[in-house]
Parts: C-alpha cells; sequence; structure tokens
C-alpha cells in the first residue's frame, strides 16, 4: 500500500543543512567589516583631529590609547543594529523585515544616545569630553552604515581595502594599548 501523503523526500531532508546560512559570509565580508574599518577608521581620525588639532594630528593618532577606545567603542555600538539586520536578513522568514528592523534599532539607540546627553550634566572634564565624542561619533555612523549596509555595497576593491587597512589600525591599536 503507498500512502499519497507520505514524501521519501522529507525524510531525506529537502535541502542540505548548513551550520552557517548562505549568503552570511558574503554580507560579512563585503558589507559589515568594511563599514565597520570605516567607522573606525574614521572615528580614529576624528578623535586625533579633536584631541590633537592638525598639528598634531599623527601623534595622536597614532599614540593616543583613548582614540582606539573610543573607536572600538563605536565599533561596539553600531554593532548592534548591524549583527540583528545581518542575521535577519540570511533567515529566510525575517528577510523582508529586516530593512524596517534595522531602522527602528538605530532609532532605539540614536535616542539612547540623545538621552543621556540630558541625563548626565554637561561638566567640563576629561571623561565628558570623551563621552560627548563618543556620542558626536555614533549618531552618524548609524546613518552611513544604513547607507553601505542596507542600501547598496561598496565593490569588492573597496571593500577589501577598507577591509584591510581597519584591520591593521585596529591591531595597532590592540598592540599600543598593551
Amino acid at each position: 500500500m503507498h500512502d499519497p501523503d507520505f514524501d521519501v523526500r522529507r525524510l531525506q531532508g529537502i535541502s542540505s543543512s548548513r551550520l552557517i546560512p548562505s549568503g552570511f559570509i558574503d554580507l560579512m565580508i563585503n558589507r559589515y567589516f568594511p563599514v565597520l574599518s570605516f567607522t573606525f577608521l574614521c572615528v580614529l581620525a576624528g578623535v586625533a583631529l579633536k584631541m590633537g588639532g592638525v598639528a598634531n594630528f599623527f601623534t595622536y593618532f597614532l599614540r593616543y590609547k583613548e582614540a582606539y577606545q573610543i573607536a572600538a567603542a563605536v565599533g561596539i555600538w553600531v554593532s548592534v543594529p548591524a549583527m540583528l539586520w545581518i542575521i535577519m536578513r540570511v533567515t529566510r522568514a525575517l528577510k523582508p523585515f529586516s530593512d524596517i528592523m534595522y531602522a527602528i534599532a538605530s532609532m532605539a539607540m540614536i535616542i539612547i544616545l540623545l538621552v543621556t546627553v540630558f541625563l548626565f550634566p554637561q561638566v567640563e572634564d576629561y571623561h565628558s569630553q570623551l563621552m560627548r565624542l563618543f556620542i558626536v561619533a555614533a549618531i552618524p555612523v548609524h546613518v552611513v552604515q544604513y547607507v553601505f549596509l542596507v542600501k547598496s555595497r561598496l565593490d569588492f576593491r573597496n571593500a577589501q581595502g577598507l577591509n584591510i587597512a581597519g584591520a591593521a589600525m585596529f591591531i595597532y591599536g590592540l598592540v599600543i594599548l598593551h
């Protein structure tokens, strides 16, 4: 007797199961890492310019530990909606909602940053200045990240160049932070 509702293909699996979903590595290498590297380099340069000015830019860019710490903190902060977007993007059921969820998560994080400006008193000390630098750097990065991560992508040559430059400066930062 043959049961018409029973299908042997269901027992064998319709498609191959994957530990890492298809498209995940491509999104990480060609979209996420270049944007993260660009974020790291821009925040690093911005902090060096703010703290040292044009005259002492390279001194602060290459030797100022706090610049690397702020750049890493901004990179981690803006990675939250980016990783949420990537995970949703590679999941078939959630892919249609990934763009709107990225926007919602980014707006929530921007609101959190803006609320901290009003909740914490503006004292003119060293740590307050670093906190303001973090806030000023993190808010525009969400917009840049939305453009290059969600809406479009960099071409391969530019993406790999940013990956290499960002990784080199990150490793250099790890060395000087030690």
